[in-house]
């Protein structure tokens, strides 16, 4: 199994961190992880470029995540909830996603992967309150398309400010439930 973890929290051995690791020591397979903020990467300036080519016209550190998108069979979108969504840097790196939007919609020119997809989010939160993913839930949603990948499941703590991720009974069975997933999929 092909992994690419793409951790949009800005703190490599925080709650974010340590949610995504319970989920991967449970997989098997090559993990290749993008630390959004370690990466050089513009937001998308709308220039349109993509509309009449693959890729991007900005050259920057994407190039070499656009390699990962091609390469990866299972996605996992890692943040901590800021303002009810990914994180400002990982929002950046999702941005340039346009392309693949461009190839599916204006150029119309993109196959099929050559294996199944699947995508899996996780995401943490100091606080918790009522449908607090439900916006990060959304923005995924398009991720999703662009890659060309199944939901395989959410993995969620919340309340991580008391009490830690990986500590977390509801989120220990989660990660479970959601690697079972993930095996059943990249296995069919």
């Amino acid at each position: 199994m092909k992994i690419l973890l793409l951790n949009g929290s800005p703190n490599k051995n925080g709650q974010t961190i340590k949610l995504a690791d319970m989920l991967t020591g449970k997989l098997d397979g090559e993990i290749k992880t993008v630390h959004t903020y370690d990466v050089s990467v513009a937001a998308c300036t709308d220039c349109k470029g993509c509309f009449k080519r693959p890729g991007c016209a900005v050259e920057d550190d994407m190039q070499e995540i656009y390699d990962l998108i091609d390469w990866a069979e299972l996605f996992l979108f890692a943040s901590p909830l800021h303002f009810g969504t990914f994180s400002g840097k990982l929002m950046t790196v999702a941005s340039r996603f346009q392309t693949y939007w461009a190839a599916d919609y204006v150029r119309k020119d993109r196959a099929k992967p050559k294996n199944r997809r699947g995508s899996v989010n996780i995401l943490t939160a100091g606080a918790k309150w009522n449908n607090m993913f439900l916006l990060a839930e959304g923005v995924s949603a398009f991720l999703l398309g662009a890659v060309q990948a199944e939901p395989l499941g959410s993995l969620y703590a919340a309340g991580t400010d008391r009490l830690a991720a990986d500590e977390n009974p509801e989120a220990v069975k989660q990660a479970e439930v959601i690697a079972a997933s993930i095996k059943a999929f990249l296995c069919d």
